[in-house]
């Protein structure tokens, strides 16, 4: 893997937080990054083939984040419609930065990028209700569905202030399907050896893919997120329109691949190691 040491004018940068997911739904893993102040935060698009290549220009995200300072945040798909929105908590370093010079503010607003489905963001800040107005020295944001209605909220951590829960009360037009993978690692001692079967209990490191007609979707159970942060364990994939999931595959950490076809939409399930989906719900 080579390509995000430097951004594509070939600076360093002081980089923050990070994320790593599938945002042009090709099959691999991107990666952005977060940034100080006067430097925008920078999004790396995966080639296939190990290459990362600077797409923050054209991405349309160099503009509205060059002035904050960025910490957490990462990939979310707000909408439920398949492709992964970006989200970034802003707040400055220093809290008397605004006696010190005259771009600099302590406190910030925060922001939402909404996936334009053609390699581009837009910004949605403004227009996505009060939580996204606040302005306070964020650092930790946090995505999990805290109140089970099927989309992601976000829990924003702040310096010297409370946090902020952001509920995410975006119009149910779209489909999702909620997935907890359970490892069925366990070990056997031998004469002086420990053998390990199977992966973690929690499935971290497990990809989950997709089918939905033409479009595949990659997700991925991670242990930690963006800065000093940790989401929900239990992936919550939007669907778009799609009423079901043709080919569900999760590949575990042991190489193991578990494999099922024509899921329905709107449900949780709890997928077990080997054995596929054991529980269903509505």
């Amino acid at each position: 893997m080579h390509g995000i040491a430097r951004n594509e004018h070939g600076d360093a940068e002081s980089s923050m937080g990070i994320d790593t997911a599938d945002y042009d739904n090709d099959g691999d893993f991107d990666v952005i990054l977060t940034h100080y102040q006067a430097e925008t935060n920078t999004l790396y698009q995966n080639d296939g083939n190990g290459v990362f290549w600077d797409v923050t220009a054209q991405s349309r995200l160099s503009e509205p984040t060059l002035l904050p300072l960025a910490w957490g945040g990462g990939f979310v798909d707000i909408d439920n419609d398949g492709w992964l929105d970006l989200f970034f908590a802003n707040g400055h370093l220093h809290d008397n930065i605004e006696a010190l010079e005259e771009i600099g503010v302590y406190k910030q607003q925060n922001q939402l990028f909404h996936n334009q489905r053609n390699g581009t963001y837009a910004d949605i800040s403004d227009t996505s209700g009060g939580g996204m107005l606040i302005e306070k020295s964020s650092r930790g944001a946090i995505f999990g569905d805290y109140d089970n209605d099927g989309d992601l909220d976000i829990l924003v951590m702040n310096i010297a202030d409370t946090p902020d829960l952001l509920r995410n009360d975006t119009p149910p037009i779209h489909h999702w399907l909620r997935i907890k993978l359970v490892g069925s690692f366990n070990s056997e001692f031998s004469v002086g050896t420990l053998h390990r079967k199977g992966s973690n209990r929690d499935g971290l490191g497990a990809k989950v893919i997709l089918h939905i007609g033409d479009m595949q979707l990659l997700r991925e159970v991670k242990s930690g997120a963006s800065y000093l942060s940790q989401n929900s364990h239990q992936l919550l994939i939007g669907l778009g329109k799609a009423e079901q999931v043709d080919r569900l595959i999760v590949r575990w950490q042991s190489g193991i691949e578990d494999k099922m076809e024509n899921v329905q939409c709107n449900q949780q399930l709890t997928i077990q190691e080997s054995d596929g989906i054991i529980i269903r719900k509505p």
